[in-house]
C-alpha cells in the first residue's frame, strides 16, 4: 500500500500576515484550497493511505477533508502541542501499515515521480529516498551534494549560489529505521535525522527536474495563482 504523511500543523508565521485565520495547506490558490493540488496529484500517483498530521487550526483542515475528500482513505493525527517536523512523524508514521511511507510538507507542491523513489529505495537498499530537484538562487533553501552513486554526502547552509540542488522536501522512509532512533518527543528531522545519521543511515538522491513551491513564504505564494492554473 502507497501511503503518505503530510505535515501541514505549522503556524505559517511567515504568511501569516496574508492568511490571518487560515492554515497555509487552506490558502486559495485559483479558488481552490492548495491542498487540493497535492492531493489530487497524489492520488493519481497511487497514494492509497493518507496520513495528516495537523496541528494549528486543525478542526479547518478536517472540515475541509470531510466536505471535498469524503471518500478519501486517511487518519488525522492532532498535535496537542508543536513537536517539530520529526516528532510530528514520529506520531504520525504509527499510523502507517507499510514497512516504507512517503512524506511530505503541506505547504510545498512538488509533484514528486513516486516510482522513481519507490525503485531506488529498493534498488540501494536504502534508509531513506530524499526527491531533490535543481533550481536557480535557491539562498534561501540551502543545498545538498550527492555522489556519482546517488548518495547524499553534505547539507549546506543557507547562502548566495546561482544554482544548486535543493531539499524539496519529499521523501521516502523506512518505518523501521526511523522508530530505531528513539529520539525526543519534539526534534527537527532535518536536524536529527537528515544531517546527523548522514552517514549512518543509507539516504540517497532522487533528482528530478519538476515544478517546486513553496507557499511558506508571500512571494512564493504569490507566484502559485500562475504556476498551478493549469494544474487540478
Amino acid at each position: 500500500m502507497k501511503e503518505i504523511i503530510i505535515l501541514a500543523g505549522g503556524k505559517g508565521s511567515r504568511i501569516q500576515h496574508i492568511l490571518p485565520n487560515l492554515p497555509k495547506c487552506l490558502a486559495p490558490v485559483n479558488g481552490k484550497a492548495f491542498l487540493q493540488y497535492q492531493i489530487n496529484y497524489l492520488l493519481q500517483s497511487g497514494i492509497e493511505h493518507f496520513i495528516f498530521s495537523l496541528g494549528y487550526l486543525s478542526e479547518q483542515v478536517i472540515e475541509y477533508l470531510n466536505s471535498h475528500f469524503p471518500t478519501l482513505n486517511k487518519t488525522l493525527i492532532i498535535e496537542e502541542q508543536a513537536l517539530g517536523t520529526g516528532g510530528a512523524i514520529a506520531k504520525a508514521i504509527q499510523a502507517a501499515k507499510s514497512s516504507h511511507v512517503f512524506i511530505t510538507n503541506g505547504d510545498t507542491y512538488f509533484p514528486a515521480d513516486l516510482e522513481l523513489m519507490e525503485r531506488l529505495f529498493h534498488q540501494k537498499n536504502a534508509d531513506l529516498i530524499l526527491a531533490t530537484t535543481e533550481i536557480e538562487n535557491p539562498d534561501r533553501f540551502g543545498s545538498l551534494d550527492f555522489d556519482e552513486e546517488g548518495r547524499i554526502r553534505h547539507f549546506h547552509e543557507k547562502k548566495p549560489i546561482s544554482k544548486a540542488y535543493i531539499n524539496a522536501g519529499f521523501y521516502l522512509i523506512s518505518k523501521q529505521a526511523f522508530l530505531n532512533c528513539k529520539l525526543k518527543a519534539v526534534f527537527s528531522f532535518e536536524t536529527e535525522i537528515l544531517e546527523k545519521k548522514i552517514n549512518d543511515w543509507k539516504i540517497y538522491a532522487a533528482p528530478m527536474q519538476k515544478l517546486f513551491i513553496d507557499i511558506g513564504v508571500p512571494e512564493d505564494f504569490r507566484r502559485s495563482q500562475s504556476l498551478l492554473v493549469d494544474k487540478n
